[in-house]
């Protein structure tokens, strides 16, 4: 059910163009459709959880998809594979980090796969970062992750592509693993290194340009949001080939601001509008039966309502009553307009 929301959601939040700040401007989700495709096949989207009587640290994940052209509906298999890994990660009760992040992106792979049957896929790269500043990361695919270290400003590519050239020193760029392609799937995982402060997610329409070049335009940029930016831009002057999307913050700003953030409702960001996963109690029936499973989506228009209008919209916290359940899901969907999100 969640996973399904989420996907839906993740539908009418795919702009063909896009930049938005996230975390109190401390991270950002950045993807161009390019000047060649006529669809954007990226996904780039960020979670946010901060459990609540669970013992799991509390952490945010940064994701970027890339749908396979050619193949079977690239974009919703990228929009599948986001869906399936972030709602594997809100549900998981796996306390290792590393782990946790393995198995959502097989649950991704097997999701996409039961949809294309192996007939389409996406890449995908996530970075799962703790509160203790620990950062994990999963990749399948050609999109990639980046790092710059914190004394040298040095910039270090962290993944390696699944494709024929780089995976077993053959030619050509196509990829022999992607998510969706099935049960050979064995996806590359590990930690940041402990020097990381920079991090930088990318499809191949961001990072397609001369290594060296792609180094100086981190290395130079002031920030790695900043750095982002450029790299989508340079895409578009360059021709704009392809779909290019960058997810990128600064390892200490986001372990900062999970240490000063208090418990709230799971978070996803992507587009100019956020969606919350919130957990709320339901009545017990009186004839003891276990209480069904609801949800319910509320929609508030961004563009289109004043902020002030927007917020006496929301509906108001209901009573608990005595006799309560366990926790079942809820799904709303909000208005980017306070402080941890706002659009560039």
């Amino acid at each position: 059910m969640i996973e399904n929301m989420i996907r839906d959601w993740l539908h009418t939040v795919a702009p063909d163009r896009a930049a938005q700040l996230i975390l109190d401007k401390s991270a950002i989700l950045v993807t161009d459709v390019g000047l060649r495709r006529s669809e954007n096949q990226d996904r780039v989207a960020a979670l946010r959880v901060q459990p609540l009587g669970r013992n799991i640290q509390p952490f945010i994940c940064f994701a970027v998809s890339d749908g396979m052209g050619g193949m079977k509906n690239g974009a919703e298999c990228a929009t599948l594979t986001l869906a399936a890994l972030f709602s594997s990660l809100v549900q998981s009760n796996d306390v290792d980090s590393r782990s946790r992040l393995i198995q959502a992106a097989y649950r991704a792979n097997k999701t996409v796969h039961e949809y294309a049957l192996g007939k389409g896929g996406a890449t995908l790269s996530a970075v799962l970062v703790e509160k203790s500043g620990a950062a994990h990361y999963v990749n399948v695919g050609d999109s990639r992750i980046y790092t710059v270290t914190r004394n040298t400003l040095k910039v270090e590519r962290v993944t390696v592509d699944d494709t024929l050239k780089e995976a077993f020193g053959g030619e050509g760029g196509e990829l022999v693993q992607f998510i969706g392609i099935g049960t050979p799937l064995l996806p590359r995982s590990g930690k940041l290194p402990s020097d990381a402060d920079g991090v930088l997610l990318t499809s191949d329409g961001a990072h397609f340009i001369e290594p060296s070049l792609l180094a100086q335009i981190i290395e130079r940029a002031a920030d790695p949001i900043r750095a982002a930016e450029r790299l989508v831009a340079l895409s578009r002057w360059l021709g704009g080939p392809d779909n290019a999307s960058v997810s990128a913050f600064r390892l200490p700003d986001i372990a900062k601001y999970l240490v000063n953030s208090a418990s709230s409702p799971a978070t996803i960001w992507s587009g100019s509008i956020q969606l919350q996963i919130a957990f709320e109690p339901q009545e017990v029936s009186s004839n003891k039966q276990s209480a069904k499973p609801r949800s319910k989506v509320d929609i508030y228009n961004v563009d289109l309502k004043p902020k002030a209008e927007r917020s006496s919209d929301r509906r108001k916290p209901k009573k608990k009553e005595k006799h309560q359940a366990p926790a079942q899901l809820e799904i709303k969907i909000s208005p980017d307009d306070d402080s941890d999100a706002s659009n560039s």
